[in-house]
């Protein structure tokens, strides 16, 4: 990711009230993992509309609009490009304008307390802590994960998508070693690649989350034969059981709007909806 560049959006509303937002340049290179699921060029628009509600969005988003016109060339506005918006997602009577603006959810952070105990069916799997030795099963899970939730997420396909998936698994493994393989008869059937952060440390993050020590789950995949008989969960809770201790906070991951199988799937772990996140792709078709 490169940057930074942003700017400060403003529009007054008829009462005299002014809101508006800053925006971001995003690019996303050819060696940047998060280009497997977004566009090259992000423009992150982060409202400030105080308590002018619909209204208010409605004039940020409009003065959003006019500036990229004005100020971004036409190349950065149309083509591998997109706008995005992450909202609260319980403050529903901002939605009708978002849509109105071109804009679709995509996306949710979702979080959970500690010590949140779920049910799962009992099975025989096995989670454990993935070493180097496993990295060719890890990585091949999380591709396989990376090539079903780019479809429905709607991502450009990347020709070297295998390899920044490879490398990020190889990362988590030897520095973060929060990585949980789950196995079925010692056969790698699931892998959760996890973490740990303190959003205090991230300017996007700390929009959303409070500070203090957060597991997070990125990307968490099962066998595409074995889904729906149990391993998504055990591994799920297994993960979470070796995650959690020294935790200050909760643990948060994020989940597609779309996807039959984690829209539903996160939500019975305990995780609930908090920020929400907007797309317009490309760019230029932001009303």
């Amino acid at each position: 990711m490169s940057g930074p560049h942003s700017a400060e959006i403003t529009a007054t509303l008829a009462d005299g009230r002014v809101v508006g937002g800053r925006v971001y340049r995003l690019v996303h290179g050819p060696q940047d993992l998060l280009s497997v699921w977004n566009a090259r060029v992000v423009w992150d628009f982060a409202p400030a509309i105080g308590d002018a509600g619909a209204a208010g969005m409605d004039a940020a988003l409009s003065a959003l609009a006019g500036w990229l016109r004005r100020e971004v060339p036409t190349t950065e506005l149309s083509g591998d490009t997109a706008v995005q918006v992450t909202w609260p997602s319980h403050d529903v009577a901002v939605f009708p304008v978002l849509l109105a603006h071109g804009l679709v959810p995509t996306t949710v952070l979702a979080t959970r307390p500690l010590g949140l105990s779920t049910l799962h069916r009992s099975t025989d799997v096995r989670v454990r802590k993935a070493t180097m030795s496993d990295l060719d099963d890890v990585a091949k899970l999380a591709a396989e994960e990376m090539r079903f939730s780019a479809q429905v997420v709607g991502a450009t396909p990347r020709d070297n998508a295998d390899e920044l998936i490879r490398i990020n698994a190889e990362r988590a493994v030897y520095f973060g070693g929060r990585v949980y393989l789950a196995e079925l008869d010692g056969v790698a059937v699931g892998v959760a690649v996890c973490g740990v952060t303190d959003p205090a440390d991230s300017p996007t993050l700390s929009r959303f989350l409070p500070a203090g020590t957060w597991g997070y789950l990125g990307q968490v995949a099962v066998q595409p034969n074995l889904r729906g008989q149990g391993v998504g969960a055990a591994l799920a809770e297994g993960s979470l059981r070796l995650l959690e201790p020294g935790l200050e906070q909760g643990t948060f991951l994020f989940y597609d709007v779309a996807n039959p199988l984690s829209s539903v799937f996160w939500p019975r772990r305990g995780y609930r909806p908090v920020q929400t996140r907007w797309i317009c792709r490309p760019a230029a078709n932001l009303r």
